[in-house]
């Protein structure tokens, strides 16, 4: 084994980064987000190509500021991913919208089926934003237990973790509820950046679906950086292979992405956007659809 790609929690991808370091052995992050795996727990064969939780937390926090409301709750799995990702929210909160005031702080167990509790403390506390990194089923869980309390009715729901993808927006169908807002790296139906016209025409043809997933770009840009560092590098050696990523530059369907030296963090921006309803289509879609750089100012 020469290089290792993937990975979906942030646990898991903590625990493949430990066994790359171990084994010396480069390790590409194309979806977990904790802030860990580029910080305190760098190390030279590590590097990630998504975003992490301090410039997903920062933009859900530039968001609550534009909604000029008061009071926050927030929701979170109870794991390395959320715990980080509530962290950035905080320090996006102190840069942006030092104004608003959280008033509850929430933790479910990763696997969580059952948030019954939670809704009822949420609906208790009166708060007028909620944010969160509930992601795939768990965040479908917890609205199919939320709207017959009516809670999407009483607040604006901020959340990351990808929920505004078709993965979750086509499986909700006219279930997805109302006044969400939350990303996603890649919308089969938005052209942003030049090559994804042609890139999703050719993962939908691929995939027999007009209407294609975002997972799919996410390890194509993983494996891209993976081929030009090692032609650069003429070599597959773990060091020279690093040694190529390390500020290594490429072109993406998404955008163009460049891997910070000392960090080995891309600059992965996500799209951003409410999820509303649209003439024709049984799902909600982004719109209007904002994309968010990885930036922190």
């Amino acid at each position: 084994m020469q290089v290792l790609v993937g990975g979906l929690s942030s646990a898991v991808g903590l625990a493949i980064s430990e066994v790359a370091r171990q084994e010396g052995i480069v390790y590409i992050a194309t979806i977990p987000k904790t802030i860990q795996m580029t910080t305190t727990k760098l190390h030279k064969h590590v590097f990630r190509t998504s975003s992490h939780t301090d410039f997903e937390g920062d933009a859900i926090a530039q968001i609550a500021k534009k909604l000029g409301k008061k009071t926050l709750c927030d929701i979170q799995l109870d794991y390395a991913y959320g715990h980080d990702l509530a962290a950035g929210i905080e320090k996006g909160l102190k840069r942006h919208a030092p104004q608003i005031k959280k008033v509850l702080d929430l933790r479910s167990k990763l696997g969580a089926t059952d948030y019954n509790a939670q809704i009822t403390q949420i609906l208790g506390a009166g708060c007028e934003i909620v944010t969160s990194g509930l992601w795939g089923s768990h965040f479908v869980n917890f609205a199919q237990q939320a709207k017959p309390f009516g809670l999407f009715d009483k607040v604006t729901y901020i959340s990351g973790g990808e929920i505004a993808s078709h993965e979750i927006a086509g499986k909700m169908g006219k279930d997805y509820p109302d006044n969400v807002i939350s990303n996603t790296y890649e919308l089969w139906y938005d052209h942003t950046f030049p090559g994804h016209k042609k890139f999703q025409a050719d993962l939908a043809k691929r995939s027999g679906k007009k209407e294609t997933a975002m997972w799919p770009v996410l390890a194509y840009i993983g494996v891209k950086f993976i081929a030009a560092a090692a032609e650069k590098a003429g070599s597959m050696d773990a060091d020279k292979l690093a040694a190529a990523l390390e500020g290594m530059s490429i072109d993406t369907p998404v955008g163009p992405r460049t891997i910070d030296p000392k960090t080995h963090q891309a600059d992965a921006g996500q799209f951003w956007g409410p999820m509303v309803k649209k003439d024709g289509v049984d799902y909600r879609v982004m719109n209007p659809v904002t994309y968010y750089p990885a930036t922190l100012d």
